[in-house]
């Protein structure tokens, strides 16, 4: 969790840092923690709730199986939303630093 939050809290306090002192990279700052912000907001309002509801399922339940599919299916597709977000995050603030 230091590192999902540790990442948002810092990436947000580079933007504001760069919109007070109008830096050049200003725009990548900005534009690389709003984009690493839907990676803490898919993890929060998605991701969570859903591990959650999947730890209560008990393994030798007859249901277990159907919940395991149901949680996997949705899983995925935000997964990778949320792998390409964090990707495309680094990428926008890497390139701030050239």
């Amino acid at each position: 969790m230091a590192a999902l939050f540790g990442t948002a809290l810092s990436s947000i306090a580079l933007a504001g840092l760069s919109l007070r002192d109008g830096t050049t990279d200003m725009a990548f700052h900005i534009i690389g923690a709003a984009i690493y912000l839907v990676v803490v907001i898919v993890t929060a309002v998605y991701h969570v709730p859903r591990n959650n509801a999947l730890a209560t399922v008990d393994p030798e339940d007859t249901r277990a199986a159907s919940a395991w599919n149901t949680y996997f299916s949705g899983w995925h597709a935000w997964n990778h939303l949320r792998t390409v977000a964090g990707l495309a995050a680094s990428a926008v603030l890497t390139i701030s630093l050239t």
